[in-house]
């Protein structure tokens, strides 16, 4: 999967690892613009269940990348914002992965399963 430079979009400046909206706490990585982004906490998605502008990998250096628009392989996960998936925010209705772990965040549900990774 090829990355390609990282949007702002995500990224903050905050040296915690809790989310400054609802305070669930996260995983903290530092970009490649000397920014930080908080990914959804131990979870990894399958890149075809997500927006292409929301999918990040970590490298082994930990660095988090942004992989913009490329097509991820087959079978390829990603990670994803927590601002995204924030019970702070509104949920994200046009896609029922990120709604699934909205619902789980916002206490609506006591497990989260994705949709797409429930079928085959």
């Amino acid at each position: 999967m090829g990355v390609t430079n990282e949007p702002d979009d995500g990224t903050t400046a905050t040296p915690s690892t809790h989310c400054p909206d609802c305070e669930l706490l996260q995983d903290r990585y530092e970009t490649a613009h000397n920014r930080y982004v908080l990914l959804e906490r131990g979870r990894e998605l399958l890149a075809h269940t997500v927006p292409a502008s929301q999918r990040w990998i970590v490298q082994a250096d930990s660095w988090a990348v942004s992989t913009g628009n490329a097509e991820p392989p087959q079978g390829a996960t990603c990670r994803i914002p927590h601002r995204i998936v924030c019970p702070c925010n509104e949920p994200p209705t046009s896609n029922p992965t990120l709604k699934a772990l909205w619902d789980y965040n916002s206490g609506l549900t006591a497990h989260f399963s994705p949709p797409e990774a429930q079928a085959g």
